[in-house]
Formats: C-alpha cells, sequence, structure tokens
C-alpha cells in the first residue's frame, strides 16, 4: 500500500483550523498563568475566572546620571546647620522618558541624583530649577529646598523637592513628592521652609 505524504502546509493549517476552533478534540487553553482544563471536560462559560496571584514588582529603570549634561543655573552654595556648605549644580536633559519630556538632577558635593521627571514625578516634565535653600532639618537629618518650574500634560506650575541626607548621601524624599504643587510651598523656598516647620509640628 502506498503511503500518502500530506504537504506541510496543509498540515499547518490544518492545526491552525484546530487552535482556532478547537475542534481537534482538545479545550482551548484556560486563562494565562491557571490551570489547564482537561480533554474531557472543556472549561464552562460560566466558569468563574482563576484569580492569579499577584507577581513580584519589576525594578525601575536605573536611570543614567551620565545623560545630565546641561547645566541648569548656576552652581550654589547651600550652608546648612552648623556652617557646614554643600556645592549645588542644577542639571537637565531633555529625552523622553514616559510622559516627561525633560528630566532634571543635582550634583550635591560632587554626586548626582535624579530630582524632577523620575521616579514619583516621572509624569512631570521639568523646566528647570528656579530656587535652592536650606529648609529645617527633620530631626537631626539636614534637609535642601529645590523649586522647579514645571509641566504635566495639561498645565505648567511650580513644585518643590525636599533633599535629605541619610548616610553621608543625599536623597529625594519621594514621601513628599507633589504635596508642594502649585501651592505657596512649591514656589519659594520661604513658603516650603513654613510648610515644612508646620508639617512637622504637626506630626507625632
Amino acid at each position: 500500500m502506498t503511503s500518502r505524504v500530506v504537504p506541510m502546509t496543509s498540515r499547518i493549517a490544518a492545526v491552525a483550523g484546530c487552535l482556532a476552533l478547537a475542534a481537534c478534540g482538545q479545550p482551548s487553553p484556560g486563562q494565562r498563568g491557571g490551570p489547564t482544563p482537561t480533554p474531557s471536560k472543556a472549561a464552562s462559560p460560566s466558569s468563574p475566572a482563576v484569580q492569579l496571584p499577584p507577581g513580584p514588582d519589576l525594578p525601575a529603570p536605573a536611570v543614567d546620571l551620565a545623560q545630565f549634561s546641561e547645566r541648569d543655573g548656576k552652581p550654589l552654595t547651600i550652608r546648612l546647620a552648623g556652617g557646614r556648605t554643600v556645592r549645588l549644580q542644577g542639571l537637565r536633559r531633555v529625552e523622553k522618558a514616559d510622559i516627561s519630556d525633560a528630566q532634571c538632577a543635582v550634583d550635591a558635593d560632587g554626586r548626582r541624583l535624579a530630582t524632577m521627571g523620575v521616579g514619583a514625578t516621572e509624569e512631570y516634565t521639568c523646566n528647570g530649577l528656579v530656587a535652592a535653600g536650606v529648609v529645617p532639618p527633620k530631626g537631626a537629618v539636614p534637609r535642601i529646598g529645590l523649586i522647579y518650574d514645571v509641566a504635566s500634560p495639561n498645565t505648567s506650575f511650580r513644585t518643590a523637592v525636599v533633599l535629605e541626607q541619610a548616610d553621608g548621601a543625599w536623597r529625594v524624599d519621594e514621601g513628599l513628592a507633589g504635596e508642594f504643587d502649585d501651592g505657596e510651598a512649591g514656589r519659594s523656598i520661604a513658603g516650603l521652609r513654613a510648610a515644612l516647620s508646620k508639617r512637622d509640628a504637626a506630626s507625632p
């Protein structure tokens, strides 16, 4: 008896038809990540959806601080309590990142950190650093305030960023991100100092 050879294209088409119409005697796969229904009993359309456990949070992409090559204003000297000074230089890059069209950073005593348009403020486009100055410490932790001109997709305004020093390095206090948008505290260092003093006094 002569064997009949089925062309490969016909076999691929047959398999594709089976997958599309579930006509090969196998049920369609279940919800992604969920159990696959057994061949003897297809999943009922009225069956509840399989609830998958949440996956691990993916880490935010690292910011390449070397790309902040544009100087944003003149170098500033911030005098902290006790007479210690911090040399601060504003930096900026114009690059599309999520919603933001431009991001800002600072160089504090030779160490760079991203301050606006990334992380908790990734939806803001940073138009530039307006002012910087010392603000009331949080306990024994020194803090510096930064005032920025920013824009969101539908408006422009000023806001404030608070830097705090921990383990000898400066970092952004992400817990205050967006709190001073378009308010008195976001328009001047004096207003930010007053708002932080009031906020800290109300904290337990």
